[in-house]
């Protein structure tokens, strides 16, 4: 009505001339609005699309009561800026009442710092379709499990109940179907759903290999700490790092702890599941412990005797001069990692001897110390320990705390110094800790501040001969990739990890379950996001700039797809029907040539991350010639100039037989592709 043109500010329809610019037109820059210029010519050239604002017949299916709709706002400003590159004479346009309804309405778009044109194109797509949605009031409805019914009966309900809450012309164009596959890692039970999609998410496939370091700390005190560095891939857990460490050292897995030592402090003891890239990305370094044989029980060996031990948890200190303004005093200052003790309870005297033994080195300044695991070299080093126990005795003689070489404090309890002399009671029990109590307990030893030498000694650590290379490897990558890789990497099995878990319904509770992702409905416009922007850690996100390989014309996607080509059908138990027919042996439905897509629009990201710049390239429907679209500025460029380096959003349209360049088999691309090769004016 014209109530709602005055409202919305549509004008009339009006016709192309000669002099119309036929979406040869920039965008002019608003400040960092690059990436929604750049998507909104990848979007412009969906002609599709843009006939139905051309010639306002989206006016017909405008939903303004519609709660999570802009009003028909956001359709109505698009409708005008595509009159405006199509119908329109000048060679650029100013999206400003574009932008002013977008920030309006999408908040996260308001000013004018840089955003990202895949958010941008995700929020105008789904804004255009609610604004269009034919369903006025939406019906709640009950998700139902797969309960081992066939893919085809699950698949036809999925999409039955998508189009009772969502009809309208993206959806006709733009949405497909994912099959989506979950396996409960302890009871083996399977879920299966097919949700739609509007866009497919693409990993690059990168050989996401990390180099990890773990400090291990041996029971005998003759050995010194070794450090082992692999190179492992990223998704590596503790349990296959594990492995590792006992292939190496030809020690069991249960015959030694991973821990997390951030500043010689340790955070947590690391269990078999536990990601190791995601511990990497933390301060800190992973520290093992040998723990001794008889600590543990044996599942493989059930007349196995374990000793009643407890974990003591030994912090090594230094007494430290801290001065101030006015005065001075002295603090105990963390100076090397944690070292783990199994101990029975014992006497207090007792487990110095034992802390003794551990330290006597640092205690006593021999450089002396294995750096293999040859046996013959650590019997060289091995003292008795009747002359060990002489030496602790001597040290330890008096009373004077300051000769001795170091001493046992307990925190929490105003660090209160244990006396070595005591030989009735049990440390445990001098802790605070009954034989009964939880496993963990923790001392603080104590260096004197006039032992510089003992620091130097306590951090000494060797290298394993057999892991040398690793610490030189270099974790490289291939510099390029096929777009079929990236469709590998999307179908291929994953771990969820915690913050992902689902629930299981027979476990009760959420695990990690592995998930399979499959394309099974394909849409007639198929949207591609190279997923180049990669999370490292909260604070850090870093851009892979492989080149990616990707077909212009041709691209057959039947390989990926387990279920029906055709998505978007008015009959949506017609497409249901095709689907039953083919998912049996996964291919498309009618014919290859409903998985086959040519290459339209790409929205491109140049440079890194906070300073980049997104252009686009498009295939223009009337001249079908390539262009180079790069905010105010337009030039024709050749096919081949297409770049694989900054490509980030691809866009794809299937060969229906119907397409606006006639037959998609023709010769018609290289003739343009010579023609604009002869051209390179700006527009």
């Amino acid at each position: 009505s014209s109530d709602v043109r005055s409202k919305l500010k549509i004008t009339p329809p009006r016709e192309c001339d000669e002099r119309s610019r036929r979406g040869i037109v920039g965008l002019s820059n608003l400040g960092n609005t690059c990436f929604m210029n750049s998507g909104l010519q990848c979007l412009s050239n969906t002609y599709e699309l843009t006939q139905i604002f051309l010639d306002n017949q989206f006016e017909r299916d405008l939903n303004m009561d519609n709660p999570i709709g802009t009003g028909g706002y956001l359709a109505a400003a698009y409708g005008e800026l595509m009159k405006s590159i199509w119908l329109d004479h000048r060679g650029s346009e100013s999206p400003t009442w574009f932008k002013r309804v977008l920030s309006k309405f999408a908040p996260q778009f308001s000013g004018y710092a840089q955003h990202d044109s895949q958010e941008l194109l995700t929020y105008v797509l789904d804004g255009l379709h609610e604004d269009l949605n034919l369903v006025k009031k939406k019906p709640y409805i009950e998700l139902r499990d797969s309960d081992d019914r066939p893919d085809e009966i699950v698949a036809r309900e999925g999409w039955e109940n998508h189009l009772r809450r969502n009809r309208s012309s993206i959806v006709d164009l733009m949405h497909g179907q994912f099959k989506q596959k979950l396996v409960c890692p302890v009871c083996g039970k399977i879920s299966i759903t097919f949700d739609p999609f509007m866009s497919v998410s693409l990993p690059i496939p990168m050989i996401d290999e990390m180099k990890v370091t773990v400090f291990f700390h041996h029971l005998n005190p003759y050995i010194s700490l070794t450090k082992l560095v692999f190179v492992l891939p990223e998704s590596t857990t503790a349990g296959q790092l594990k492995e590792k460490v006992s292939g190496v050292l030809k020690l069991e897995t249960s015959e030694f702890v991973f821990t997390h030592v951030v500043e010689h402090d340790l955070s947590h003891v690391i269990t078999g599941k536990d990601s190791i890239s995601k511990i990497k990305k933390k301060r800190g370094l992973i520290v093992a412990y040998q723990i001794p044989s008889d600590a543990y029980p044996d599942p493989s060996n059930p007349t196995k005797v374990v000793k009643p031990v407890k974990r003591m948890i030994v912090n090594v200190c230094q007494e430290q001069q801290k001065k101030g303004w006015w005065s001075s005093k002295t603090e105990d200052t963390l100076i090397s990692f944690p070292r783990l003790f199994f101990l029975p309870d014992i006497s207090a005297r007792e487990f110095y001897l034992e802390v003794y033994k551990v330290f006597r080195k640092a205690v006593r300044n021999i450089k002396d110390y294995c750096l293999g695991y040859d046996d013959e070299e650590i019997e060289a080093l091995e003292i008795d320990d009747d002359e060990v126990k002489s030496e602790f005795d001597k040290m330890f003689a008096g009373e004077n705390q300051d000769n001795w070489p170091f001493k046992l404090k307990i925190p929490g309890q105003k660090n209160r110094v244990v006396d070595p002399i005591q030989k009735e009671g049990t440390f445990f029990g001098l802790h605070g800790e009954s034989s009964t109590s939880r496993r963990d307990a923790t001392v603080n030893l104590v260096f004197p501040d006039n032992t510089p030498a003992a620091i130097k000694m306590l951090n000494q650590c060797s290298q394993h001969p057999d892991l040398k290379k690793a610490e030189h490897t270099a974790t490289n990558n291939p510099s390029s990739f096929s777009l079929s890789q990236c469709f590998d990497a999307f179908i291929r099995p994953e771990v969820l990890d915690k913050e992902n878990s689902w629930y299981c319904n027979n476990c009760k509770k959420h695990v990690e379950a592995t998930m399979t992702m499959e394309l099974f409905k394909l849409p007639k416009i198929l949207i591609l996001h190279l997923k180049r922007f990669k999370n490292r850690n909260i604070l850090f996100r870093e851009k892979i700039s492989a080149e990616i390989d990707f077909p212009i014309r041709g691209l057959n996607v039947s390989p990926w797809v387990r279920g029906d080509a055709k998505a978007g059908e008015d009959d949506a138990a017609e497409a249901a029907s095709e689907t039953s027919t083919n998912a049996t042996n996964g291919a498309c439905s009618v014919n290859v040539g409903g998985c086959v897509y040519d290459l339209y629009a790409v929205s491109n990201h140049y440079g890194g991350l906070g300073g980049g710049h997104y252009t686009a390239f498009a295939k223009n429907h009337f001249s079908g010639k390539w262009y180079e679209f790069d905010d105010s500025r337009v030039h024709p460029i050749s096919s081949n100039h297409l770049s694989g380096k900054s490509a980030y959003v691809l866009f794809y349209r299937r060969r229906d037989g119907d397409e606006p360049n006639g037959d998609s088999n023709s010769s018609q691309d290289s003739q343009k592709t010579d023609e604009g090769e002869e051209e390179d004016e700006e527009i």
